[in-house]
């Protein structure tokens, strides 16, 4: 049984801010582990262990959901042994409702859910870097990139599935229209 999430996801300017920023993470700081990891941009919503991947892509097609609207009003931090710098994302409406949405129709296809992924410890996020970010680096980090994600919306106008290895591999994408 292997490792899937379900994640939304968007392109455009702010998606190609976040590839240029981990160009800049690599080459400036050496924090280069999301980049590594990462298969693209997203905010994970529901992650866990499932052998029904097919089962699940095709009720993500039959739920149909519209691209929407969602805001970020900056950057943030998780503060651990290991520091989190994200983009966090306003928890709207339409982000919720989606949530809600998805976690109700494919849930009990997941075994062993990571717990992070309950509406009351989820934190809508697009991780920049983890793992090999350190502390002494933040505040140049932050006056490097900042400017690059001050309070924006974007639209979401994907749903991924992805495979979580050492390298995320997109398995699936649904556009959304």
């Amino acid at each position: 049984m292997d490792t899937f999430g379900i994640s939304l996801g968007y392109v455009g300017k702010f998606h190609d801010n976040i590839y240029k920023t981990w160009d800049i993470l690599e080459k400036e700081f050496k924090t280069n582990y999301i980049k590594r990891k990462s298969s693209h941009p997203h905010i994970t919503l529901i992650a866990g262990k499932t052998n029904n991947i097919e089962k699940i892509y095709k009720i993500l097609i039959k739920l149909k959901i519209k691209k929407f609207k969602i805001t970020s009003p900056g950057l943030g931090l998780f503060v651990n042994k290991n520091p989190n710098l994200y983009i966090r994302w306003n928890q709207d409406a339409f982000l919720i409702k989606n949530f809600n949405l998805i976690r109700a129709k494919t849930s009990n296809l997941f075994y062993s859910q990571r717990n992070f992924y309950n509406l009351q410890d989820w934190v809508p996020r697009s991780t920049l870097a983890w793992k090999d970010l350190k502390y002494k680096d933040i505040p140049k980090i932050y006056n490097r990139i900042n400017k690059k994600f001050k309070k924006q919306t974007i639209i979401v106008n994907r749903i991924y599935i992805l495979k979580v290895t050492d390298r995320e591999a997109r398995t699936h994408i649904l556009k959304l229209k």
